[in-house]
This record gives structure tokens, sequence and C-alpha cells, in this order.
């Protein structure tokens, strides 16, 4: 399996997945160019898609679907609550035959891919478990946090891509309205460092090859900072792999 987040940020976020007989997308926020700019510094041609799994509907998730379905008739996943909460102009870029509901696990080709539900203020946000000969990678990004309930099913994977938005004091500090703050911080908004980090130190084993940490905020975080956090946190940190994802380029290709 082959794996490079694309961009990820409140500007856009898409990540790349591709195995022997099977390539795919989650979220696909950035324009076609950007796409197929950065999946050409790993000298990837993009000559085709089988799917694409969304999220949710907030536009940074969203924004080129239309423009991507234009050029791969792939299928699309997402929840009903999402596609129904979906702006009108992302939906008439999708016709009904690209159109699937999620279902909990979905079946394509040589990938297992299960949805479970995460917690951010959209219609239904959800996270993934992706499955391919052997291999487990746990995806989860845009959520307030992590029931432990969930801790069993996200446990002992070989990669992680794992939300780790803000550094609470920058966020503080930062221009930002209260009320914004206030939402960032909820049950509803987003991972900041510290909670990112005790969670993966609960569910990272011995298996766990590495973790690419996604949707860092660009004005209340820096890899930096988060860094810090991590080390501080986490007990095996320093055996990992650990990258940090940023806006406007690709992360590196990993190889599973």
């Amino acid at each position: 399996m082959k794996i490079t987040v694309l961009g990820s940020g409140s500007k856009g976020n898409c990540t790349y997945y591709e195995t022997d007989t099977t390539k795919f997308m989650i979220d696909c926020g950035l324009s076609y160019r950007q796409v197929t700019q950065r999946l050409g510094t790993h000298d990837i041609v993009l000559d085709r898609l089988d799917a694409l799994f969304v999220t949710h509907e907030h536009s940074d998730h969203v924004a080129g679907i239309a423009s991507l379905i234009s050029k791969h008739d792939m299928a699309v996943y997402l929840s009903s609550k999402a596609y129904g909460k979906m702006h009108p102009n992302q939906k008439s870029g999708m016709n009904i035959h690209n159109l699937n509901f999620i279902e909990e696990v979905t079946q394509l080709n040589d990938v297992t891919i299960t949805a479970i539900k995460t917690s951010h203020d959209s219609a239904e946000a959800l996270g993934f478990i992706i499955e391919e000969n052997g291999h487990k990678v746990v995806h989860i990004t845009d959520t307030g946090y992590v029931p432990k309930t969930l801790y069993p099913a996200i446990q002992d994977a070989d990669y992680y891509l794992f939300e780790s938005n803000y550094d609470p004091e920058l966020l503080l500090d930062s221009s930002r309205p209260f009320y914004l703050k206030q939402r960032i911080m909820g049950n509803q908004g987003h991972l900041s460092n510290e909670q990112a980090g005790l969670i993966l130190n609960e569910v990272v084993t011995d298996r766990t090859k590495g973790i690419i940490f996604l949707h860092l905020s660009e004005e209340c975080n820096t890899a930096f900072d988060a860094k810090i956090k991590h080390k501080e946190i986490m007990e095996r940190f320093d055996e990992l792999e650990i990258e940090y994802s940023f806006q406007h380029k690709a992360t590196s290709l990993i190889e599973l």
C-alpha cells in the first residue's frame, strides 16, 4: 500500500491511497491541478481513480469533488447525512451513479474500508480503518474527541493518519473570535496536540510503523510545537516514523 497526504488544513484536504489493484482518495478539498501536481512530486500519474471516500461535507474536504469526477468516473462514498448538507454546487457535479451512501464496511477490490463515527460540527463525520493484505491504517481527522470505546477498533495499526490541529496557548492568543476558539476546543471541534498524543499513546503498539499528523492549524499550531508535545506524551515516539502534514505540499510517499 502507498499513501501520501496531498494537503491538509483549513484550505483543503486530500489523501491518496494506492494498492496493487486499487486507487482511491479520502477527501478532495484541493483543485484537480493541485492534486495532479502534488502526485507528480512522487512520479505518480493519476490515470484512474476507483473511489473517493468523504469524511464530512465541509468545503475544505469536498470543494474539489466536482472537478475530480469530471476527469475520473469513480464511485463517491459518503454519509447520507453529509450528502444532505452538502452545498448544491457540489451536488450538481455528482451524478447519481457516482453516489454511494457509506455502510459500516465497504469492500473495494482488495481493500476493506470500515467507517467509524467521529465527533465534529457537521452532519455526520467519519473516520476510516483501511485494511489490505495484512496491513491496517487508521485515518482520523476533524474530531473533537475519540471515545475510549473506539480504542479497540483503532488499536494496533501499521500506520496512523491522525489529527493534531492546535496548540491551546496559540489558539487562545490568536485573533480568532472567542466563539470560534470555544468551537475548536469543544467536543465537536478538533483535537489538540496533547489530545492526539494521549489517544495515540493508548493505541500505538509494537506493530505500528509510523504516524502522519493531519490538519495542523496554520495560525494556531506549528510542527515544532506539536512535536514537543507529542514527544513528551508518547512513549514510543522515538521508535516511529513521524511526519507532519502541511497545507501547500504533499507528505512523503509511505509504502507498507
